[in-house]
């Protein structure tokens, strides 16, 4: 056996014969905004093509992390702060994601949003390290792009329809052709999908379900050699709705570590692996979350002898609304009622809890964005020689974030208020309930809003690129993008009042990002490179009124992500590996916590001293044969904070608002950072980032299709893939996430008619994919709880294709 097969199949931890068949097929990309071979891409990415996607195998983003090692993605209450992560470079932020999302080159501007339907994609690519000098914003640790189908000149009618466990239903099809006896090529493609969750509460519900629509259309000229110039529209529709997912809370009584209060003994926070409640309890008739998603995007290409003009011209409007079971429970939120005759004036000896109340609260959260976004470049060179690139972009994104809050009324008298519960005495009366506000009489059906802030965004930026050949067998490239942008954020409601607080001044931030590499092809089989790039990501304002000038404002962030990549084919073309190796550096990381101000106990951005992420990612392929494919890839993504990295906004958890202070697992001290005005904050030096595994490694094998009987074909895919445990917070306490799901597939084809079975989970796991801790300012005097949900349980189903093309 030869030595290149010995590697790969060590790689692979499996062991085949190898036949003298078909070589790996040649996988384009374009990545660099050209039409690239994968296999000679100085950029660590991953490409997912059109046969793994939809129905029966990559789904969403969920899905696609699964499938992807060092890629992760939770997605909470229907999508509501979606955030994809690479290379453990998780912090939360409200200046954008570190991962930014792109459909036809069109920017997802509605973060609650992200998980775009997998409908008629040619390929998914994810590309590693930032991509901010030719994407720009949101790619700070690199960026997912989708790209449609192409419509065709030959004829293509396909139809498909499938069922499964759980009332899976649904249906698709495509159709693609030369509009009449024109130069122009229509497709279209639509689909629809609905089902139950994979989870049941303990009162019968149905948990997690969905239904989801999404519509495709694709405009194009067709492009022959003799063609200048090139026009395409790519139209995009999408809607869904999300039944509550299955979650469940760990309170104060649950929790285990941190400091003990010398009332009731609570521990402030829990510490170890989240527990799962198989059976959770939650309020009945929960309205359905929903997002609605319109996008266009225009492209024209046009030739002047050498040079080449490009135009990109996009329009988004993302609406989302999360609805959420905010006390966690069917019984609803602990509250002591007080009385506004005798008193209900916190520490005053008169004033005591008449009784006890569990009003049910539901949260929503309403999130519209409009994005308009233009790019032009020039474009120029040879394959072999120097190539060039000149753009300007500009885009103009406008937004709003509403939250609402309904508590019931109930039996509440109108002398009536509620209370916050104290925990060393529950009987005394505490803090006025912001849920006085908020009272309504069915709170499943009403809210009130609690606050609005609207965000207008302008950014213009110039970029360019050059390619150079340094020897024969080596290039070198070099791109740079500098970019403005400009904010104007306008809190108009806070705290169901409206806000007459003085909002922010506009801020402006400019950002200079380059990008450096050099690649050799060292011979037919070995191709390496080398890469030094700088991720940035602006700043921006805290809107909360009544926040102490240091906490209004945070401040832009950066880093320098350096690579080191090595590709080998095999001379068969039948095996091949790839490994690349990175450095992170992270500087003045931002991160979300409480607020210190006096008074103030909701969430805001403030900056820390950064973050140092290490890590490879290696992969490997060999073709076993005509028929056999197996893969293996693993990521370590070793993301820790730097020394000097504060988290005031951790202090609750760690037990620092006690008296004397005290934990008995966080390390804390003077703060070392301008922006608190506490005297004693958490240290995060050395602790892990957030929400986002260490390892991660997925294993895959593919039938290609072999013919079973006369006239019959066969083929299938198993897919297993696997992540380590995750942190809740920075502060590396509560932690969840672990888990290996086996995804598969097994497909007949016969003559038009292809029939598939497929599974997702099959081992039916059940895990925690995603924890965060409720608002503070509903318990000022308890442990702040932490709501778990769930992930996807098993669920199987059949597909039955016809291909009406006239083969």
């Amino acid at each position: 056996m030869k030595r290149e097969h010995r590697l790969a199949l060590l790689l692979l931890s499996c062991a085949s014969p190898v036949f003298a068949e078909d070589a790996m097929p040649e996988i384009l990309v374009t990545a660099r905004r050209i039409s690239e071979d994968v296999s000679h891409l100085p950029l660590a990415i991953d490409v997912v093509s059109s046969v793994d996607l939809g129905p029966g195998g990559i789904e969403g983003l969920d899905e696609l992390a699964i499938h992807t090692p060092g890629l992760s993605f939770e997605s909470l209450w229907g999508g509501s702060g979606s955030a994809p992560i690479l290379r453990g470079l998780s912090q939360p932020s409200t200046a954008g994601d570190n991962v930014g999302v792109f459909v036809d080159d069109v920017y997802q501007s509605n973060r609650s949003a992200l998980d775009v339907e997998m409908l008629d994609f040619e390929r998914v690519e994810i590309i590693r390290g930032p991509q901010n000098t030719l994407f720009g914003r949101s790619t700070f640790a690199g960026a997912i792009r989708y790209v449609s189908a192409q419509p065709t000149a030959t004829p293509l009618r396909q139809f498909q329809i499938e069922a499964g466990s759980d009332a899976l239903l649904g249906a698709r099809g495509v159709l693609s052709q030369r509009i009449g006896t024109s130069r122009w090529l229509g497709r279209l493609a639509a689909s629809y999908r609905e089902g139950e969750g994979t989870w049941r509460s303990l009162e019968g519900e149905s948990l997690g379900g969905f239904r989801r629509g999404s519509l495709a259309l694709s405009l194009a000229t067709e492009q022959k050699s003799t063609d200048a110039g090139v026009i395409a529209l790519n139209i995009r529709l999408g809607y869904a709705e999300y039944v509550h997912p299955a979650s469940t809370p760990l309170n104060a009584d649950d929790y285990n570590c941190g400091a003990r209060t010398a009332g009731p003994g609570y521990w402030s926070y829990f510490c170890g692996n989240a527990p799962m409640d198989k059976s959770p309890s939650l309020t009945t008739d929960l309205p359905d979350s929903d997002t609605r998603v319109a996008q266009a995007a225009l492209r024209l290409e046009h030739s002047f002898g050498t040079v080449r003009l490009h135009s990109l011209t996009g329009y988004y409007h993302g609406t989302s609304t999360s609805y959420r079971d905010f006390d966690g429970s069917s019984q609803g939120l602990w509250s002591g009622v007080c009385s506004i005759n005798i008193s209900c004036t916190p520490g005053n000896p008169g004033a005591v809890v008449t009784r006890f109340y569990w009003p049910n609260v539901v949260s929503r959260a309403h999130r519209p964005v409009t994005d308009w976004s233009q790019e032009l470049r020039l474009t120029g060179g040879s394959p072999a020689g120097l190539n060039w690139m000149l753009g300007l972009a500009g885009a103009w994104t406008d937004s709003a974030d509403n939250g609402s809050f309904g508590a019931d009324r109930g039996d509440l008298l109108s002398t009536e208020r509620l209370s916050s519960i104290v925990a060393s005495n529950p009987q005394q009366v505490g803090q006025p309930s912001p849920l006085n506000r908020a009272l309504v009489a069915d709170s499943r059906t009403e809210q009130v809003l609690q606050s609005q802030v609207l965000n207008t965004r302008k950014s213009f930026g110039a970029f360019g690129a050059v390619d150079v050949p340094l020897t024969m067998r080596s290039r070198a490239r070099l791109e740079l993008r500098a970019e403005t942008e400009k904010q104007r954020i306008d809190s108009r409601f806070a705290g169901f009042l409206p806000d007459t607080s003085a909002d922010p001044e506009p801020v402006s931030f400019t950002e200079v990002t380059p990008r450096i590499s050099v690649d050799l092809a060292a011979s037919e089989q070995w191709y390496g490179y080398a890469s030094l790039a700088r991720g940035a990501r602006s700043g921006g304002a805290n809107t909360l009124p009544g926040l102490d000038p240091a906490e209004r404002t945070y401040e832009p962030e950066y880093n320098w992500t350096s690579e080191l990549g090595a590709l080998y084919t095999a001379p068969s073309k039948r095996a091949s590996a790839r490994v690349t190796v990175y450095r992170v550096d992270w500087r003045n990381a931002q991160i979300m916590g409480v607020a210190t101000t006096p008074g103030i106990n909701s969430l805001i951005t403030t900056n820390t001293a950064g973050i140092l992420s290490r890590g490879i990612e290696a992969s490997a392929q060999l073709r076993m044969g005509r028929l056999l494919i197996g893969s293996l890839a693993y990521s370590l993504a070793d993301a820790s904070f730097r020394d000097g990295s504060d988290d005031p906004g951790s202090r609750v958890f760690c037990g620092l608002t006690a008296q004397p202070p005290s934990s008995d697992f966080c390390t804390y001290g003077p703060s070392r950072s301008s922006s608190s005005n506490v005297a004693l904050v958490p240290y995060l030096d050395g602790n892990r980032t957030q929400r986002a595994p260490r390892d991660s490694w997925n294993l895959s094998l593919k039938l290609q299709p072999w013919s079973l009987l006369p006239g019959w074909q066969a083929s299938g895919n198993a897919a297993l893939g696997c992540q380590g445990d995750v942190y809740e917070r920075p502060i590396n306490g509560a932690s969840y996430g672990a888990r290996c799901l086996l995804d598969g597939r097994a497909a007949l084809e016969h003559g038009r008619w292809r029939f598939e079975l497929w599974g997702a989970n099959l081992t039916g796991e059940r895990y925690i994919r995603v924890a965060g801790s409720r608002g503070a300012n509903f318990y000022p005097s308890l442990p702040r709880p932490l709501d778990l949900l769930y992930g996807e349980g098993r669920r199987m189903g059949i597909n039955i294709g016809f291909d009406m093309s006239g083969k």
